[in-house]
């Protein structure tokens, strides 16, 4: 492969994407000593990492927190949970 500044590269493996399959690819890879390049035509970490699993699931936590908050379970600990701006 040639690079813009015309520095040719070699590579044993070559990664379309970057999700979390493409990472545990990579890494195998890298424990075999294998050179990897991986092409991305967006943001780095795919869907997972960035809009999916991961935000999902700290939103669930934040949201679970929330609820927790407002649910009195215990006489004499108070707690409170303001509100929720949901178009923020």
């Amino acid at each position: 492969m040639s690079s813009e500044r015309g520095t040719r590269h070699t590579y044993d493996l070559a990664i379309v994407g970057s999700g979390g399959g493409a990472f545990a690819a990579a890494i195998a890879a890298r424990r075999r000593s294998l050179r990897v390049v991986m092409i991305e035509h967006a943001t780095i970490g795919g869907t997972c990492v960035n809009v999916g699993c991961i935000p999902s699931k700290a939103l669930l936590a934040a949201a679970e927190s929330r609820h927790h908050a407002g649910d009195a379970r215990f006489t004499g600990i108070r707690t409170t949970a303001g509100p929720v701006d949901l178009a923020r």
